[in-house]
């Protein structure tokens, strides 16, 4: 959910938030589900103490170990021209470098 206004993003901009349960690292670094809502740590894509980045060249979304923010979806990947949500909310093509942020 977004929230107009100050103050610091409490979801991760790839992995989000889910208002039912969330996944989470547990004290043995696994990604389990809890029954509460909250953001999400972790994921299928991207486990415990990984975060993603676009690779030099905009070809591709990798996975790198070490905790940090997550730059792209491993699934939709990065690209020299990519796509992102325009107003409309459609899937548009951008003339610049960066990661994918749907699907057209």
């Amino acid at each position: 959910m977004e929230i107009l206004g100050a103050g610091n993003d409490q979801c991760d901009p790839i992995l989000g938030c889910s208002p039912g349960t969330h996944n989470e690292c547990n004290a043995s670094n696994q990604c389990v589900t809890v029954s509460a809502p909250g953001p999400n740590e972790c994921s299928s894509a991207i486990d415990c103490g990984e975060h993603t980045e676009c690779t030099p060249d905009n070809t591709a979304c990798i996975v790198l170990p070490g905790e940090d923010t997550n730059d792209c979806d491993p699934v939709l990947g990065c690209s020299p021209s990519h796509l992102a949500c325009n107003t409309s909310n459609q899937c548009v093509t951008v003339s610049a470098p960066g990661p994918n942020e749907c699907s057209s």
